[in-house]
């Protein structure tokens, strides 16, 4: 019999997981279980969970597989003439290897090419209400 050393209680020579509280006793299965904790919850540098709303907060976005703050800023700039941001989005959109922080960007896209949908819309309007 052995100790478990997680919460002390006894169990059995052979045992890889307690039964009293579930720690995994094996090393190479610990191993494996920290490395895929750390590899779910990337750190981004951000106070809160990754969002299209703070998707423009991260550093270094290329560090991630995102795209430069720059090149986001002017692909942002350019979603407002919405069907260049249509174009940009489906063809961004379909890529397999698209990482996490890539892909929040690309979704992002649709809050400026709905501003720029709307600008458009008020701009047509003014200029049937002003002929």
């Amino acid at each position: 019999m052995k100790k478990c050393p997680a919460c002390a209680e006894e169990i059995q020579d052979e045992a890889t997981k307690c039964k009293h509280c579930g720690e995994v006793l094996d090393k190479v299965l610990n191993e494996t279980a920290a490395s895929l904790i750390e590899d779910s919850s990337t750190d981004y540098g951000l106070k809160k969970p990754l969002s299209i709303w703070n998707v423009g907060q991260i550093k270094d976005p290329k560090k991630f597989g995102g795209w430069g703050k720059g090149k986001y800023l002017w692909i942002a700039l350019w979603s407002f003439s919405w069907p260049i941001g249509l174009i940009i989005y489906f063809r961004s959109k379909g890529k397999p290897n698209n990482s996490t922080v890539k892909k929040t960007q690309i979704s992002s896209l649709w809050v400026f090419m709905i501003i720029g949908i709307i600008l458009s819309l008020l701009n047509v309007i003014g200029r049937l209400a002003g002929s």
